[in-house]
């Protein structure tokens, strides 16, 4: 590749960058980079619970956090990664999030969220390979939607990453 090739690429990836920027609406979170940094924080939590990675659960949590449920209120990242390690479908769950329903407002370092999260069962299969349907794509027997969740609260900037402040779980209800 010759120099005139990669500065025209370098060109056009910059353009586009700047047309997605811009495209981005400013009130739900549209800092791009900011926003990737919210998503990838969600994604953490939810690979942190599939991987039943205790260390990881906490790092996302800034010490003085705070996570409601409906059974209360606990306090503290040592105790909210504790609750989540002690939950049945610890390290036996795929956790989805349709990520087109998650949104942000970004208010400098503080950004309000809400995502859902939808826990499936995997029964001891493993739970980045397995698959939820079946050829006919109805739904794999062994794979259980177990719970739906909505998760709204806080996020904050500490230092150069995005950690939970506040965090409030509520089950969705499911259809019979």
């Amino acid at each position: 590749m010759n120099a005139r090739t990669f500065a025209a690429g370098l060109v056009a990836g910059c353009l586009v960058s700047l047309l997605v920027a811009a495209t981005l609406p400013q009130g739900s979170g549209g800092q791009p980079v900011t926003r990737l940094a919210l998503q990838q924080l969600q994604s953490d939590f939810h690979e942190a619970g599939v991987l039943g990675d205790y260390d990881m659960m906490r790092s996302l949590w800034t010490d003085d956090a705070t996570f409601t449920n409906p059974g209360g209120t606990i306090e503290g990242g040592d105790a909210i990664a504790a609750f989540f390690a002690g939950t049945p479908l610890w390290g036996d769950q795929v956790a989805l999030s349709p990520s087109y329903k998650s949104q942000y407002d970004i208010q400098g370092n503080r950004a309000e969220f809400v995502f859902e999260c939808v826990l499936v069962s995997i029964s001891g299969e493993d739970a980045l390979t397995m698959s939820l349907v079946d050829a006919a794509g109805r739904q794999d027997g062994s794979a259980e939607i177990v719970q739906h969740t909505q998760a709204t609260g806080t996020m904050v900037r500490v230092g150069d990453r995005w950690m939970f402040k506040e965090f409030t779980g509520q089950l969705i209800p499911t259809a019979p």
